[in-house]
């Protein structure tokens, strides 16, 4: 891939001013990888003082704002402040950086998050998707769907999805619906991520609590073999246990082929095979039994990397290349997150990025309980 075209200098004499800068360290600009990695530009500062650190960060910064943020070849963005970059060593990390915003405000006040999580350069937004979230039972809550259809219009490259939708209330033939509508909407930016549910308040609200693990996996089997088929063009005629369906064909298909892309939560081994089977992205939020405060990296890690061992296993058995199924790790509820700092926000990545973590998430830092914090904290540990 070309370098930035020196075009950009006419936009002002600091634009050239950066280049000029950046084009010092030619040997250290790393430009979008052969994966696609194109919401990356990393740059080695290692051997750089805490002065050139710096310029190299206002420089990143003077390019982004004069490029509008619009242009899908560079998102000039330095992953963390030179705090950061010291504390976590030599090189940027790799990891993608997500955040997922409760779907609990009115939209006036939600777009505004929505619209300053793509501004500040994170790699995808997410928000829950049920009828009721334990979390906030008496609290305000909206639909997701139509949440993310908003968020499609006040965004531009961002990609967006659930994390995640459950066969809990979704059907998978008008669920593929609306997803391909959606789809469209965003212009090819959707990620819909997808689990089996629990016996949470979605369950016990429609007639579900009473199911066991083993039927809430072969539901979501179910659920994803449909979703699947439907999302592809197919026509889909499925007869099982717990969906049927006849002759639907969902027209005219996704923008994203074959199909949009699906990220799997799955803890145990039979959900595991459904997302080596059908997914982009392996979904965790760590071990579901924990009770207690969220895992500190440490031990955190240790539950992540357990996971992705039985995970490797099973690419093995059906022959998948554990390379290409990405990795995400939702903070919050089970694994800290990080973000009571900058240092510590990289210390965290890091360690879960050596144990094989390709994708992490945060929770936008609300005003009250649950995810209590600092909205301020994004800009330093992203900007």
């Amino acid at each position: 891939m070309d370098r930035p075209a020196d075009g950009y200098r006419h936009k002002g004499p600091d634009v050239g001013r950066a280049h000029q800068f950046l084009n010092q360290w030619t040997p250290d600009v790393q430009l979008p990888d052969a994966r696609g990695r194109q919401n990356r530009w990393p740059v080695v500062l290692g051997n750089l003082g805490n002065k050139r650190l710096d310029e190299a960060a206002q420089a990143f910064k003077q390019i982004e704002r004069a490029m509008n943020r619009k242009h899908n070849f560079v998102k000039s963005r330095v992953v963390a402040k030179a705090d950061c970059h010291r504390a976590s060593g030599s090189n940027v990390r790799d990891v993608r950086i997500g955040v997922l915003i409760l779907p609990d405000r009115r939209w006036k006040l939600a777009a505004e998050k929505w619209r300053r999580a793509e501004a500040l350069g994170f790699d995808h937004i997410w928000t829950y998707d049920h009828v009721v979230w334990d979390g906030l039972r008496d609290s305000p809550w909206f639909g997701a769907l139509p949440t993310l259809a908003a968020a499609g219009l006040v965004t531009e490259r961002i990609r967006v999805g659930t994390l995640v939708a459950s066969p809990n209330f979704r059907h998978p033939v008008p669920f593929a619906r609306e997803l391909m509508t959606l789809d469209d909407i965003t212009g090819g930016r959707i990620t819909v991520g997808i689990g089996a549910g629990s016996r949470g308040s979605d369950a016990s609200l429609l007639g579900h609590s009473r199911d066991g693990l083993e039927v809430r996996t072969e539901r979501f089997s179910e659920f994803v073999d449909v979703l699947d088929q439907a999302l592809r063009g197919d026509e889909v005629t499925y007869t099982g246990r717990h969906w049927d369906t006849s002759g639907i064909t969902l027209l005219p298909g996704c923008v994203q082929r074959p199909r949009v892309p699906f990220a799997v939560a799955a803890s145990v081994p039979r959900s595991m095979e459904i997302a080596v089977r059908h997914g982009s992205i392996w979904v965790t939020n760590g071990d579901r039994s924990h009770r207690g405060p969220p895992l500190e990296p440490t031990l955190g890690t240790e539950v992540v990397s357990q996971q992705l061992k039985r995970l490797h296993e099973i690419c093995e058995n059906q022959k998948r290349d554990p390379a290409t199924i990405d990795r995400l790790v939702l903070t919050g509820s089970r694994l800290q997150s990080g973000l009571g700092s900058p240092t510590q926000f990289a210390e965290t990545i890091g360690a879960y990025e050596e144990v094989g973590v390709t994708d992490f998430v945060v929770h936008w830092p609300r005003e009250d309980n649950p995810y209590a914090g600092d909205e301020a904290i994004l800009e330093r540990i992203i900007t």
